[in-house]
């Protein structure tokens, strides 16, 4: 049952994942640019992991 919900999930993250990236790059990264590079990295981090933390999250409750 888990394997139906993780296949899919795999699969539609791959191109959304693209886009997202390219969204990150454009508009999260020359906001904090000013910051030092340490907490600008962070944050950056922070806005790649969210999705992927929630969508482990989601796999988790349904399996």
């Amino acid at each position: 049952m888990a394997l139906l919900l993780i296949i899919p999930g795999a699969v539609a993250a791959i191109p959304l994942s693209i886009f997202y990236y390219l969204w990150i790059g454009r508009r999260v990264a020359p906001r904090v640019a000013w910051l030092p590079i340490p907490i600008g990295m962070t944050v950056v981090a922070g806005w790649v992991v969210a999705p992927w933390l929630a969508l482990l999250g989601i796999v988790w409750l349904m399996a």
